[in-house]
């Protein structure tokens, strides 16, 4: 299927690539004598314009992150196929036993030192193996590892310890971290949260106006549904308030809290152990929920207390919770497009 690159996508590819793509490191200045120097691989550029990055990179690495999940290899090793995120915590554990074979070099306990190096490798070996479409980028990191090899088992100064570091570290960035940003986001879209496309939720208000026929008759939301609702209840209180129809915005105000209230449903998904409501705890509705006293009509409005406090609360709740959860979502919805499994107007 052709790529359809949108507005929107071009901004969702923007802003996760600047998120994303952080400064190379360097490795520490100091070199060896003491054992035979081995060739590092070239250090990727310590910073890379922004709108040049974007430019080359969109049909490569955005294009894909915006219409393909990652591997579905990956499958076996997360739930259902397993009861924890099994994938990510071996990654994690190979990051650690590099790390301690560098930490334990640097503080010179190089018997140490050699040991974890060869659970490194160990573990590589095997991780190399269980995703065919990764094969080739572990097999890289595994030549070059390979090589580190014989500076561990000579190693014994502070200066063989630098010089490790030195080789190790463009090592890391070039192949290692390229991957992670270039993989690692679609793997969190897809493992970690949930299927937001697939989210129904019961209608909180049948006699909301902006409901659809099909909707009101079905009484259950899409996920998708829900949000716009809630964000239609809230441009409807801010309209009729802007233009001093205290009454009207009431209502509408009050509809919005019936979405807000319900939103516990869809959180417990994942949230599941009280009280980890995050975002929509108690305090941070009343945020919106009692600025009913400042639309009292026939009385005096303060609409610069009123702005205040809906600002204190759209911070509080929507942004915060956009910010963790709308990029996943929106990744997960343009996968489905692309396959088909979407529609886009759904």
């Amino acid at each position: 299927m052709p790529l359809r690159i949108t507005w929107s996508s071009l901004w969702i590819c923007t802003l996760l690539i600047a998120t994303l793509s952080g400064a190379g490191c360097q490795g520490r200045s100091a070199t060896s004598t003491a054992v035979a120097p081995v060739a590092a691989p070239a250090a990727q550029p310590q910073a890379r314009d922004l709108r040049g990055f974007v430019t080359s990179e969109l049909s490569r690495f955005g294009g894909e992150l915006l219409t393909s999940p990652p591997p579905s290899a990956l499958d076996a090793y997360y739930p259902p196929s397993t009861p924890d995120l099994r994938y990510s915590l071996d990654m994690e554990d190979l990051y650690r036993a590099a790390s301690y074979a560098r930490h334990e070099a640097h503080h010179g306990r190089w018997d140490r030192a050699q040991k974890s190096w060869a659970t490194f490798l160990q573990r590589l070996s095997v991780m190399r193996k269980q995703v065919p479409e990764w094969e080739e980028r572990f097999g890289t990191v595994e030549m070059w590892s390979q090589a580190l090899t014989p500076l561990f088992a000579a190693g014994r100064t502070p200066a063989d310890a630098d010089h490790i570091e030195k080789v190790w570290e463009p090592l890391r960035v070039r192949h290692c971290e390229e991957c992670h940003q270039r993989e690692r986001l679609r793997v969190i879209a897809r493992y970690h949260y949930p299927v937001f496309y697939k989210i129904k939720l019961p209608a909180p208000d049948l006699e909301d106006p902006m409901l659809s026929a099909e909707q009101r008759s079905s009484a259950t939301l899409s996920f998708r549904g829900y949000m716009r609702l809630l964000h239609g209840s809230m441009l409807d209180t801010l309209s009729h308030e802007e233009v001093g129809d205290l009454a009207a915005a009431r209502l509408a105000l009050q509809r919005t809290d019936k979405y807000l209230s319900n939103l516990h449903i869809a959180c417990k998904m994942c949230h599941a152990m009280e009280p980890r409501l995050y975002f929509i705890d108690p305090a941070s509705l009343a945020l919106f929920r009692d600025l009913d006293k400042l639309l009292v009509p026939g009385e005096k409005h303060d609409t610069a207390a009123y702005r205040q406090q809906w600002e204190q609360g759209r911070n509080r709740v929507c942004t915060r919770c956009h910010d963790v959860h709308m990029l996943p979502a929106k990744l997960q919805r343009g996968w489905a497009v692309t396959t088909g499994e979407q529609r886009p107007g759904e």
